[in-house]
């Protein structure tokens, strides 16, 4: 198997597509590794995760205070969740479902331009205040025709639920994750938001960002998550495939968090073979698309992140798939990745 995975990468990375990458698979409920890949003398450093925030650091901790406040995660309002409801928020998205946000289903478009006149003008310091002030005035200038009845997979879904939850706790969401991670990092392995990675950790470069006029390294990708100060529900952690594999293990053990992985697995289970594939689970996506279709047999669980990363789960075999790239080094939108992650997970299968 890394013979073949190798042989992969390695098609890839002489091409330039990418300059560090790396590949892991292992059990869920074991310390054995199948496949164990890199791509470049320190591909095993840190990388931004994009995407992948939503599905290991967002979804989760929502799923953990649902449970804390026993709400019912299929009936549970957003308001719900805050502490003191910020009273600028209009009441359309103080009365949405919290499944509908963490499935897509909210109607909210899936991208709104929230960095402009914002990035790249001076320190992106912004505290949590700030953070939530900027948030709030942004929802809030969606007219009602912006918002849509069919589901899109919506980062601003996710923007949202990050607010709601620093605004509950009254903390950082970086302090947030570090606290709930906290018993999968005793090993050492990496895997949060770069303010809290330990000291010494190499980051590997993502991109050149015209906007910030520099190669970006430690500094996540994401232009709306970066102009909030790099700590947003949607975006914002890093990692490497080994603290992934760590946190992945460390869920299927934690009581809590293993029951929020049952309930999107039987969100697979559920689906009949006529029905489409339930591509948006909570928080998860279902692996059924053609860049994963191949592990699992397209019922695997996890999430993809634009920067070239991805991870699935395989809960009927309690197994579990990394692919880490930095493909953003090459060009914003390069449709080879969907090809090469297809090409990675079959093998992995």
């Amino acid at each position: 198997m890394n013979k073949t995975v190798s042989a992969i990468l390695n098609e890839y990375y002489t091409t330039g597509f990418f300059t560090h990458a790396h590949c892991l698979a292992g059990s869920l409920t074991a310390s054995e590794i199948y496949c164990d890949v890199l791509i470049a003398k320190d591909g095993a450093q840190i990388f931004d995760l994009a995407s992948i925030t939503k599905a290991v650091c967002t979804a989760p901790l929502v799923y953990r205070l649902m449970m804390m406040l026993k709400l019912d995660p299929e009936t549970a309002l957003l308001e719900q969740l805050f502490k003191i409801w910020p009273e600028k928020l209009n009441n359309h998205f103080k009365s949405l479902q919290v499944k509908n946000l963490l499935r897509h289903e909210s109607g909210l478009p899936p991208w709104r331009n929230f960095w402009m006149c914002r990035l790249g003008v001076g320190n992106q310091s912004v505290s949590r205040s700030e953070r939530s002030n900027e948030i709030i005035e942004k929802f809030n200038q969606l007219t009602p025709e912006a918002l849509s009845l069919k589901p899109n997979y919506s980062d601003l879904g996710f923007i949202l639920l990050g607010l709601a939850l620093e605004s509950y706790y009254e903390m950082d969401l970086a302090d947030l994750f570090c606290e709930m991670a906290a018993p999968a990092d005793k090993t050492g392995s990496t895997i949060n938001y770069p303010v809290h990675i330990k000291s010494g950790a190499t980051f590997i470069p993502s991109a050149y960002c015209p906007i910030r006029s520099r190669i970006l390294i430690g500094e996540v990708h994401d232009e709306n998550s970066a102009s909030l100060g790099g700590q947003t529900g949607h975006a914002g952690v890093f990692g490497n495939a080994y603290g992934l594999a760590t946190l992945l293990r460390w869920f299927n053990h934690d009581k809590t968090v293993n029951r929020f992985l049952e309930l999107n697995a039987n969100h697979i289970i559920a689906n009949k073979p006529s029905q489409k594939a339930n591509e948006s689970l909570f928080g998860w996506r279902q692996g059924a698309d053609r860049s994963a279709s191949g592990y699992a047999s397209g019922k695997g669980m996890g999430h993809l992140g634009f920067t070239g990363t991805a991870f699935w789960v395989d809960w009927t075999e309690k197994r579990f798939a990394i692919l880490f790239t930095n493909r953003v080094i090459s060009g914003r939108v390069n449709r080879a990745i969907t090809d090469l992650r297809s090409r990675v997970f079959t093998a992995l299968n």
